[in-house]
């Protein structure tokens, strides 16, 4: 669902190249400072949708950290002491350009039912976003009926949408030079 937020937020606001997803090698993610999170602010997400502007901010829908943020803050706060957690937990960002995103995302929003069908949280009030589009829907495209989702959240596919990068290669393309950081250290 909040990919599905922020290509709502993403039609009206052009300035945001890139939109991340936050995944683990594990399919589940800790991410801290999150709205859905437990007491302590920690989300076990099996995916996250970000979206980064040209400001270097990340726009996180679900982050108690006001909006926008420095990147650099944004991973801070979300992933405090990354670097000791084990390989299978450290986050993983599939980087896709925003114009990219929007033209070839598709959800068909199965991912928020359960087994039975039923939601597991009510769904936006607006329609499935690219599912469909067309009729001879090809598996893997935005006319996919089923959606592509599965291609984003797949971080195997080295031909999948974008490109895929672990957290130091992350702050590396967009922290490296935006100085001291108040607030968690990344260790």
């Amino acid at each position: 669902m909040r990919g599905e937020h922020l290509v709502a937020l993403r039609r009206t606001a052009a300035r945001r190249p890139y939109r991340a997803g936050d995944l683990c090698r594990e399919s589940i993610c800790p991410i801290a400072e999150q709205q859905a999170g437990a007491a302590d602010g920690v989300a076990w997400w099996d995916y996250h949708c970000i979206a980064l502007d040209q400001e270097r901010r990340i726009w996180d829908l679900d982050t108690k950290l006001p909006q926008p943020v420095a990147a650099r803050i944004w991973v801070a706060h979300s992933f405090p002491r990354a670097a000791a957690w084990p390989a299978p937990l450290r986050p993983l960002f599939r980087l896709v350009p925003s114009a990219d995103y929007l033209r070839d995302f598709s959800s068909d929003r199965r991912h928020m039912r359960d087994a039975d069908g039923d939601w597991l949280q009510p769904p936006p009030s607006w329609p499935c976003i690219g599912v469909g589009d067309s009729p001879g829907a090809e598996a893997g495209t935005k006319t996919d009926t089923q959606g592509n989702l599965r291609y984003y959240r797949d971080l195997s596919m080295s031909d999948g949408p974008g490109i895929v990068v672990d957290l130091e290669a992350f702050l590396a393309i967009y922290c490296a030079d935006e100085g001291a950081v108040h607030g968690p250290r990344i260790t």
